[in-house]
């Protein structure tokens, strides 16, 4: 899946918690993602984040030991060396732990298409939109970027 449009907006705006964030366009509907993530995406496991991409979008889960996250819903994800997984209740994460856990990959960013959707994608892959991005530290976990408005 391919990023084809991407906009600068204001999320929360006017409830006093608002702040700057990218809305795009992708080249297929969201749901056909999932799906493709599900049968074709390949994930890396590293401290019990599980990260894979799919074009320009990125999936992400935390997983250490059968959860409710997600209601309890059963994943299985096709690992790196082609291996299948079952991760029960696995939680999200947040795009800044998995930049620190997977610092020798491309870096992620948290964004929203048109339709209200979260999901993550390679900041390489919003900088052809003309998008900068500054590393912001917060903690020992989080390696996080934000957006530089010139």
């Amino acid at each position: 899946m391919r990023i084809v449009a991407a906009e600068q907006y204001t999320e929360h705006k006017g409830y006093g918690n608002e702040y700057e964030a990218i809305r795009v366009t992708l080249d297929k509907p969201f749901h056909e993602f999932r799906q493709t993530i599900s049968s074709e995406g390949r994930y890396v496991e590293r401290g019990g984040v599980y990260r894979a991409k799919c074009g320009d979008v990125v999936s992400y889960l935390y997983y250490d030991k059968p959860g409710n996250g997600y209601g309890g819903r059963v994943f299985e994800v096709i690992m790196a060396d082609g291996t299948a997984r079952r991760l029960k209740g696995p939680w999200s994460s947040r795009a800044g732990v998995v930049n620190r856990m997977f610092s020798d990959m491309p870096a992620i960013l948290d964004v929203k298409d048109d339709f209200g959707n979260y999901f993550a994608v390679e900041i390489k892959a919003l900088e052809k939109f003309g998008f900068k991005f500054k590393i912001v530290e917060n903690s020992a976990s989080d390696l996080q970027y934000d957006l530089i408005n010139d």
